[in-house]
């Protein structure tokens, strides 16, 4: 179990999110299994951290090696002095031993061993978004319903500064009026998924050709495209710090989001991945993390989840 202890964010991350959904064979019903995303990545990550390492090195120098890695002492002293709580590693550990137990074998894991084995799987997990965040935004797999409800959570979010301009060829209205948006929009009168009953045209073709139609409500064919992702590269800094923020970090007090010294881990963090270009050695003070706590404040509305990830592998 212990063997790969290193990827223990990773599959827990996965297999929270991008379960593979499998049938029993003698009652079909169905359950979930191991993430396909986990498979896919987890026997190519010696080859990813060479890929990301030198990749466009001189533009966007990345520290990704273990050994760049376990060298910046700051960040393993931040990660050593940082209150994990019950993380994935504890539970495979405490699980190990509950094993160990049953076959009357009597292990102790100390602090130190399990604190060696969370600096691992953190940067295990630094480079499994970097390469996720990297992948997802080529170009992205998507649905009309994750679009809609994408567009419907935007729309809720900003409702009070925002501005719709209508266009058909030359001419053009704008409407800025909150009440009349309002009145236009269909999240803010109907409740739940209502767009799943709209009803969506399903067009079988072949050779240009036509060979089979028909009509079908969005709950029972939900049509896939390809949207491209024009993503800047401090979005993509965000993404990966606020799922290590949602993600590792312990639930904080009611108004506190980030503390700072979690703003120090995630500036390390953008240093390793290259995102901000600093000394990586050099020990910082939350003063040093300015360029950090902007960009969680200019994204803070951003959503940082990676649905259909398991498309992009």
């Amino acid at each position: 179990m212990l063997s790969n202890i290193r990827f223990a964010y990773i599959s827990e991350y996965c297999n929270k999110y991008y379960p593979t959904v499998e049938f029993d064979e003698k009652n079909d019903l169905p359950f979930l299994s191991n993430s396909t995303v986990e498979e896919l990545f987890i026997p190519r990550f010696d080859k990813i951290v060479q890929e990301l390492t030198t990749r466009n090195s001189a533009l966007q120098p990345r520290h990704f090696t273990f050994e760049e890695y376990t060298n910046c002492k700051p960040l393993q002293d931040y990660i050593s002095k940082h209150n994990w709580g019950n993380d994935a590693i504890e539970k495979m550990f405490d699980m190990q031993a509950r094993i160990d137990r049953e076959q009357n074998k009597e292990r102790i894991f100390p602090k130190e061993e399990r604190m060696q084995a969370r600096k691992e799987a953190f940067w295990a997990f630094t480079v499994f978004l970097h390469y996720a965040v990297d992948r997802y935004f080529t170009n992205q797999w998507t649905s009309i319903s994750q679009e809609i409800q994408q567009t419907n959570e935007f729309i809720q979010k900003n409702i009070h500064t925002l501005k719709l301009r209508l266009v058909s060829g030359k001419k053009s209205i704008d409407v800025t009026n909150e009440n009349i948006i309002k009145g236009l929009l269909a999240t803010f009168h109907c409740k739940g998924e209502y767009y799943k009953d709209m009803e969506i045209e399903h067009r079988t073709m072949r050779n240009g050709e036509v060979l089979f139609q028909q009509t079908q409500r969005l709950r029972d064919y939900d049509p896939m495209f390809v949207k491209e992702n024009k993503v800047t590269e401090r979005e993509k800094s965000y993404i990966i710090i606020k799922n290590i923020a949602d993600e590792l970090m312990p639930p904080k007090p009611i108004g506190v989001q980030y503390t700072n010294d979690e703003k120090i881990l995630y500036q390390y963090v953008l240093i390793l991945c290259g995102f901000i270009q600093r000394d990586i050695s050099k020990e910082f003070t939350y003063r040093d993390t300015a360029e950090t706590s902007k960009l969680l404040r200019d994204f803070k509305d951003k959503p940082s989840n990676l649905p259909l990830l398991d498309l992009k592998f």
